[in-house]
């Protein structure tokens, strides 16, 4: 038996797999204040597709870090998270602590947000607030600087 998906859903299935293969990359080219080997990207107010993308490429190395992804539960504790991930409403209040890249997607207003992923000619982009990354000690590397869409200083 084939299952036949509508359009709808295979394009956001894509478009979620793009989100989290930007968020696996930002952890290759973002320079947190701490060593380490691991990087945890947390993602709040999540679907389920976006959850099961980031799930996915967190099985990936990049380079010589690992990604772990913690999945929103009521008891996360983004102190934890290097990279939080905000893509509903819901969390749009969240803060973030020092040394904690916040993205968020393409609706989403939050004054501490250092990446905003937007869609452009129907392409997914992202904009860089380099005063939010560092006023959370986070350097932002040139390479991905000049991949941005637009750079906010």
């Amino acid at each position: 038996m084939t299952t036949i998906l509508p359009h709808d859903a295979v394009a956001q299935d894509r478009k979620s797999s793009l989100k989290a293969a930007y968020i696996y990359y930002f952890t290759k080219f973002v320079y947190w204040p701490t060593e380490s080997s691991t990087r945890r990207v947390c993602a709040l107010g999540s679907s389920q597709d976006i959850s099961d993308a980031l799930d996915k490429v967190a099985q990936k190395s990049a380079g010589n870090i690992e990604v772990e992804f913690l999945e929103q539960t009521p008891d996360l504790d983004t102190s934890k998270c290097d990279i939080v991930f905000i893509s509903n409403n819901l969390a749009k209040g969240q803060q973030v602590n020092q040394g904690t890249l916040l993205v968020v997607d393409e609706d989403i207003q939050h004054p501490e947000a250092a990446v905003k992923l937007v869609v452009v000619n129907n392409k997914l982009a992202f904009v860089i607030n380099r005063t939010n990354a560092k006023s959370k000690n986070i350097e932002i590397s040139a390479k991905l600087l000049g991949l941005a869409r637009e750079v906010q200083e």
